[in-house]
This record gives C-alpha cells, structure tokens and sequence, in this order.
C-alpha cells in the first residue's frame, strides 16, 4: 500500500494536515500511480511510455484541481503544485521521446537536443509548481 494511502484520515473535523472527507481521489491517484509505474516495466518503447506518462499525470493533476480532496488548503496547493511539475516534466518527456526535428542517427545532434531539454526540465520546475500552486 502506498504510504500517502496510509496517511490518509477521514475525519471531517481534523486537525489533521492529511485528513480529507471523502478517499475517493486517493484511491484514484493511487490506481493512476499504479498504472504508471507498471507502463514503465511492462512497455519498452520510450514514445509510448512518455504518452502514457503524459495521460496519467494529466488525470493526476486533474483530479486534485477538479475535487481539492485535503480539509487544509495548503496541502491541496502543494499536491497541484507538485503535479503540476511532473505534468511538466511528461511533456518535455514525451518531446524528448520524440525529438522532432533530430536526427537520430547523429549522436551530437541527439546530445545537443538532449541537454536543451534537461536545460528546460530545472529551468521549468519551479515556475511551473508555483503556478500551479497558486
């Protein structure tokens, strides 16, 4: 069982930072984690994989934007920001897997490419989590 899931308490009147009303969108986001770490044994290819990973934290960051699931709406914040951030991050995944435009066959090129798109991925992250926190 995934740690967040034991953490969880469903207890309208808590102090709790973790309490929350109802499970149902733990017990989703646990399927969707799920899901994405199974894709990632079971299929090989990385432009599948990255499409994949792209659906499944789409519907993660969905899910916390759509049903804000935490009594305290801090950690609400928290978990759509941080989901955001890996949305982010599946996006430049799913162009890296990709590559348009590099030539494939020339390891420089490829090099070249992938360094830009590490270059975007720690650029990006803070702006794009406290956007989506906010």
């Amino acid at each position: 069982v995934h740690p967040t899931s034991l953490q969880v308490e469903l207890n309208p009147v808590s102090k709790y930072l973790l309490g929350m009303a109802h499970s149902k969108v733990e017990v989703l986001g646990f399927c969707i984690r799920m899901t994405m770490t199974a894709a990632s044994v079971f299929i090989n290819g990385l432009t599948w994989l990255s499409v994949i990973y792209l659906i499944g934290t789409f519907f993660l960051l969905f899910l916390y934007l759509k049903w804000l699931p935490h009594l305290h709406a801090a950690i609400n914040h928290i978990r759509v920001a941080t989901y955001s951030s890996v949305l982010y991050a599946a996006l430049l995944f799913i162009i890296l897997a990709y590559a348009p435009g590099v030539d494939q066959n020339n390891p420089k090129e490829v090099s070249d490419f992938s360094n830009i798109m590490t270059t975007l991925l720690w650029a990006g992250f803070v702006p794009v989590g406290l956007a989506g926190a906010i």
